[in-house]
């Protein structure tokens, strides 16, 4: 008995872990500084400026020189943001995997 509850308590770690995941890359700020990121990383030709949300606060706006100094620093810190978002994703990936490992053990 004591070990259906303990993989039934585990399913359901694993089932939380795979919420919290979809809530992180469904989270409206994620998406935003993926979609800066994209749209700075992919101008190509057109007006030298670039208007993007800044990175530090996404409501404000900055206006960027395509391939200045300011725009790489700029993609830098947005480069910065993404991964403090996927490092959350990445220990809840291998805190899930232990827990499967766990469970089919």
């Amino acid at each position: 008995m004591g070990s259906i509850i303990s993989k039934a308590s585990i399913l359901e770690e694993i089932l939380k872990i795979e919420d919290e995941i979809k809530q992180i890359k469904k989270d409206s700020m994620y998406l935003r500084i993926l979609r800066s990121l994209k749209n700075l990383e992919n101008v190509r030709i057109g007006d030298p400026f670039v208007t993007a949300p800044s990175p530090d606060d996404m409501d404000t706006h900055v206006k960027l020189r395509r391939r200045s100094k300011e725009m790489k620093e700029t993609i830098s810190r947005y480069r910065e943001r993404q991964s403090e978002f996927e490092e959350i994703i990445n220990r809840l990936y291998n805190r899930k995997k232990n827990l499967e490992e766990k469970l089919f053990a």
